[in-house]
């Protein structure tokens, strides 16, 4: 009987320190930056969904890394064969007029270059219990959604809290990557009052 009641007395205890933990988490969520080394090169900016471009190539494997991604830690590890892709979303549109393919000329060409912004972006929101199976049709099965679709929300809710970020990446086969995201500093505040606005509470 008292093991019951010491039991009970110490709930409401393990609940504040799992609030703590979680504010604790969600304070150090909105920052990215880190260092590693890979095959990269060049330069990479994105802010507020409006913008993100660059000039980015090559590769860089987790297993070379150091930092912190949004409360998600990078250590040296070799073992770690995941890559990161943050090359910036570019789409290449060529027009040819006039284009005589017997002598293999043309009027003029003209090649256009558009930046896709983040609040554009289309994302992977296969459901998570997929498991490899023939399903149905329907929009829950759809590999890719619109990032704001009503469909898409339950997964990936991630990519929306980061449409908004402000990141910044050079690179000369060392890398450095900065970062900060609105999103991820609004779940912070909304935590105070137990709103769980990136779904991320309760990791530990």
């Amino acid at each position: 009987m008292i093991e019951k009641l010491l039991a009970l007395s110490l709930l409401p205890l393990l609940g504040s320190c799992n609030y703590l933990a979680d504010r604790a988490l969600d304070a150090i969520d909105p920052f990215r930056v880190a260092i590693g080394v890979g095959t990269v090169g060049g330069i990479r900016g994105e802010a507020l969904g409006l913008l993100d471009t660059g000039i980015y190539f090559g590769l860089k494997p987790n297993a070379m890394a150091l930092g912190l991604r949004y409360g998600r830690p990078y250590f040296v590890d070799l073992g770690d064969g995941r890559l990161v892709g943050d090359q910036s979303e570019i789409i290449v549109n060529t027009s040819v007029v006039n284009m005589d393919i017997g002598q293999g000329s043309y009027a003029y060409g003209s090649r256009n270059v558009a930046v896709l912004p983040a609040l554009l972006s289309w994302v992977d929101a296969t459901p998570e219990n997929y498991a490899w199976l023939v399903p149905k049709e329907g929009e829950d099965y759809d590999d890719y959604h619109w990032i704001w679709s009503p469909y898409a929300v339950k997964n990936v809710r991630y990519a929306q809290i980061h449409a908004f970020d402000i990141e910044l990446d050079l690179a000369i086969l060392g890398y450095l990557d900065m970062g900060f995201s609105p999103g991820e500093a609004v779940d912070f505040l909304l935590g105070f009052l137990t709103i769980d606005l990136a779904a991320d509470d309760n990791r530990l």
